[in-house]
């Protein structure tokens, strides 16, 4: 979906934390609709879902930064659950393929 096509969400409250990295709260809310990764519903059971970013990865994500936002994401599942880069066999490629179905199902963005 191209920028100009994105739907803009206005006054979405955000205490949550960042849905993509897990590292600070979200500021800017993002509507995508339900997709399956791997055979499991990866949202929740509503037609359209919100998901948190915060600072960073919505600034990655509006600037289509989708393989910068692979890099932070692993990066900070790497820091967060203390494993070994060797230690991750897949686990960067499955977020490189989740993020390509966020965005083939990417439906409107908003601002809290």
């Amino acid at each position: 979906m191209r920028p100009e096509e994105i739907r803009w969400i206005e006054d979405v409250p955000m205490l949550q934390e960042c849905d993509f990295c897990h590292d600070g709260l979200g500021i800017k809310s993002y509507g995508c609709r339900n997709f399956e990764y791997e055979g499991n519903r990866v949202l929740a059971e509503k037609s359209v879902n919100l998901l948190a970013a915060c600072l960073e990865c919505s600034q990655l994500i509006d600037g289509e930064a989708w393989q910068e936002l692979t890099e932070r994401v692993f990066e900070e599942f790497l820091e967060r659950n203390g494993v070994r880069r060797k230690e991750t066999f897949g686990v960067k490629m499955r977020i490189e393929e989740i993020h390509q179905m966020f965005r083939e199902h990417l439906v409107c963005a908003g601002h809290s």
